[in-house]
């Protein structure tokens, strides 16, 4: 499988899950990704290397504090296509592996910078993790029920949004670069990443409609659009937006009396899901589906994560595939979300440990064995079996 990015390289020094997610969907499609590692990964960074993070990449340990390190960073961006670093605005500067300094080894190299508030502003240099940009983003205002506090998200919306949007950002500059010839440096802010997807809510905002949690159809305002429990303590989706799939709904459930009121004012809205989960207690969660699968009203099962991932259409659609590690273990993880029907992306190798392919790298580099050796022995870089 080779992927439509295949031949790409990639050095990715981002540490944490936004850069990380960011290099292994470039991976999936084919880009060759070596992650470049601190010799003491912090408990944060350790704690977010899961292998589905790490699979289809290389990795090799080198101490950018030495310049011996920094040296051989230096070599490996010459022969790169991009560059992606998640240090603190200024942090590569005091480094000597800013933009300015790595393009002048490489001109066409894409580098990209991902950061909690992007390199300008008044934020640029405030510290922050996933739920404070979600705050700030004036998001997390906008999640749960009217008169409950907000919601925390399951998955770390602005981490995963911001690697998506470096990706992209990411094959944008490359694209330029076909044309033109030339690389670029690419400021990615988590940030910004989570207000650029406040679309909907602030397209009401700027038309004059203010949107309050009390009537968000995504927020669970409108009975067309939420999750109902059935008989046996599980629950079903459903998102009957549109007049005909609302009116089978309810003719499943023999409700005919709102079928002109889907969209009626949020208090006769309360009592239009009270009389739907009235109903959807009835019967459990299979009874429902036996009757809708029979139907087009989108409604849904609630699964659980195993039950959902053992789904016949994750199946169906590669979502989660089988590898074998080097020791033989055969372990699951996700497939790609994409289908390209002349470059398939894919799983080429499992995740390894940390730093596993160090001496390979530094081979492909040009250096001798004994090169290696001594910068193994000055602490510049750490191979897998030596001591630490």
């Amino acid at each position: 499988m080779s992927g439509p990015l295949a031949g790409l390289s990639v050095i990715d020094c981002s540490k944490l899950l936004p850069g990380l997610y960011a290099s292994a969907l470039l991976a999936d499609m084919g880009a060759e990704v070596t992650v470049v590692v601190a010799p003491a990964p912090d408990r944060i960074a350790r704690m977010q290397m899961p292998a589905l993070m790490n699979r289809n990449k290389r990795s090799i340990v080198i101490d950018l504090k030495r310049q011996e390190g920094r040296g051989l960073l230096l070599r490996m961006v010459r022969g790169a296509d991009v560059f992606l670093e998640g240090f603190r605005p200024g942090v590569t500067a005091r480094l000597g592996l800013d933009h300015p300094a790595l393009a002048a080894e490489n001109p066409r190299l894409v580098y990209c910078s991902l950061t909690g508030y992007g390199h300008g502003g008044p934020a640029r240099d405030r510290v922050g993790h996933d739920v404070n940009y979600l705050a700030r983003a004036g998001l997390l205002a906008l999640s749960g029920p009217a008169g409950w506090p907000p919601v925390l998200p399951v998955l770390p919306m602005a981490d995963l949004g911001g690697g998506m949007q470096a990706a992209v950002a990411i094959l944008g500059a490359l694209w330029h670069r076909e044309r033109s010839g030339e690389g670029q440096f690419v400021d990615v802010g988590l940030f910004d990443a989570i207000v650029s997807m406040l679309t909907f809510h602030a397209g009401n905002l700027f038309a004059g409609h203010a949107p309050q949690r009390s009537e968000l159809l995504l927020g669970g305002a409108y009975a067309c659009y939420n999750v109902y429990e059935t008989r046996d303590g599980r629950y079903l989706a459903v998102g009957a937006l549109e007049a005909r799939f609302w009116r089978t709904l309810l003719e499943v459930l023999d409700l005919p009396g709102p079928v002109e009121e889907q969209f009626a004012l949020p208090a006769r809205q309360r009592e239009i899901m009270g009389r739907l989960a009235e109903r959807f207690l009835t019967r459990t969660q299979a009874e429902w589906m036996e009757l809708f699968d029979r139907v087009e009203a989108c409604v849904e099962p609630v699964l659980d994560l195993e039950t959902a991932l053992a789904d016949r259409q994750v199946q169906a659609r590669g979502l989660v595939v089988e590898t074998a590690t080097a020791s033989g273990k055969v372990i699951r993880t996700l497939g790609p979300p994409w289908k390209f029907a002349r470059t398939p992306a894919g799983l080429r190798w499992p995740g390894a440990p940390l730093g596993a392919d160090g001496r390979t790298v530094l081979e492909g580099l040009g250096l001798a064995p004994a090169e290696i050796d001594a910068l193994a022995g000055l602490g510049v870089v750490q191979l897998p079996g030596a001591a630490s």
